[in-house]
């Protein structure tokens, strides 16, 4: 029996697959979380966007957002250390006794 799209036949499994495709799809950050305008939420949008999003709903509200927006140009990114476990953080000023 056919069925129309969003219905689950009668009788359907939901696959291995399907369920760690939905998984990926409900991690995925909102587009809100876009704060520097370049399409994608890279981990400093995220991350920035999340102390932000007062309501907790995975997602910035107009007020939020604005909110962001004026703590990011009176220089709220320079509170954060950005790059450093690229970097692997201070091991070179680290001796070993």
């Amino acid at each position: 029996m056919w069925s129309s799209p969003g219905e689950q036949p009668l009788g359907f499994r939901r696959t291995r697959t399907l369920m760690l495709k939905e998984r990926k799809e409900q991690l995925r950050p909102d587009l809100t979380f876009d704060l520097d305008g370049d399409g994608l939420v890279n981990d400093r949008d995220l991350v920035l966007g999340k102390h932000f999003d007062k309501d907790g709903d995975g997602r910035l509200n107009t007020a939020e957002k604005e909110e962001a927006m004026r703590a990011l140009e009176d220089g709220f990114e320079s509170r954060f250390l950005w790059g450093i476990e690229q970097g692997g953080g201070l091991k070179e000023h680290i001796r070993v006794m």
